[in-house]
């Protein structure tokens, strides 16, 4: 008879717990927004240089707003999806998101997908060092730091920011197409 209560009581464990894994899933959909769009990676619609030497590729409804006083004071705004080949210079570039800040120190080649109509904002590192910001107020203000092949994406309706590893080589080999002559 201890066989059938230890067999009965396992039979209630695992019940539970696919009962509980079963109520979790939709708890996670609901509150869990994917991450921004990184698909295929469009052709740029046009391609400027800064007046520091910065390279900047915008896609289709893409604006970058240097400050006044731009390149003596390196900073500047993107709504939308930029490719951005930055200088290497001594004074850091910050780049001002509605959801992030970032500081550029050095040379770095990294995308910036932060459409101010969409509730998360994504940055993808080719290469370079980049300090990443919440630029809203919020009780979980953590700094985070981006290397070669990171990223980070942004959620401010769930007060999220999430940094990962990603396979840079769909992006590089976008930029090195970019470059071509």
């Amino acid at each position: 008879m201890p066989i059938n209560q230890n067999k009965k009581k396992l039979l209630i464990i695992i019940a539970t717990v696919v009962i509980a894994a079963a109520g979790a899933i939709p708890i996670y959909r609901i509150y869990s927004t994917p991450p921004a769009y990184t698909g295929p990676i469009p052709m740029p619609v046009q391609t400027t240089t800064l007046k520091d030497s910065s390279v900047v590729w915008l896609q289709k409804d893409t604006r970058i707003t240097p400050v006044d006083g731009f390149p003596q004071k390196r900073q500047l705004t993107v709504d939308g999806d930029a490719f951005l080949d930055v200088a290497d210079e001594p004074t850091p570039l910050i780049i001002n998101t509605r959801l992030l800040q970032l500081t550029v120190q050095g040379k770095a080649s990294f995308r910036v997908i932060a459409f101010s109509k969409e509730d998360g904002e994504e940055v993808q590192v080719i290469s370079g060092n980049i300090l990443v910001d919440k630029n809203y107020e919020s009780p979980f203000n953590e700094q985070d730091t981006l290397h070669n092949s990171q990223m980070v994406m942004i959620n401010k309706t769930i007060d999220l920011m999430e940094k990962e590893k990603f396979d840079a080589t769909d992006l590089t080999a976008w930029r090195a197409v970019q470059h071509k002559p």
